[in-house]
Parts: C-alpha cells; structure tokens; sequence
C-alpha cells in the first residue's frame, strides 16, 4: 500500500494487486480469473481503515470493473 497525504489532510493509500486464484481457477466448477485488482483506502485518525473503491480487470482485456463500497 502506498500511503500519500491528500490537501484536506486525509490519508489516501493506493495498492495494486497481481493476483492469481491457484486454487479456484475451473475447481470443482467454480471459475475465478487471475485479475489485476486496484484498491483505494483511508487511513483514519483513530488507525483504522476505511475501503474506498476498488478495481478490476483481466490483465489481458479491454474492460475494468469498480466497486463502491
């Protein structure tokens, strides 16, 4: 996660994922492709977290995904 300090003093981290599903890719009739995952988060004053938004795409496709959360 890289941490960085926004103009209204939040904290905002980016984190960029790489990620392979071993384990559910086509198992047991389920299907998972790898994906490239972009999350969004904020580091809160009392050292919590809270999860923004998050991305996703195949590394290998013209389309991403996002989710607000």
């Amino acid at each position: 996660m890289h941490w960085t300090s926004a103009p209204n003093e939040q904290i905002i981290g980016v984190s960029l994922l790489d990620a392979s599903w071993y384990a559910l890719n086509e198992a047991n009739g389920n299907f998972n492709r790898d994906s490239l995952i972009l999350f969004v988060s904020e580091r809160l004053p009392d050292s919590g977290m809270n999860e923004h938004v998050y991305g996703f795409s195949d590394s290998d496709k013209g389309r991403i995904e996002i989710n607000l959360m």
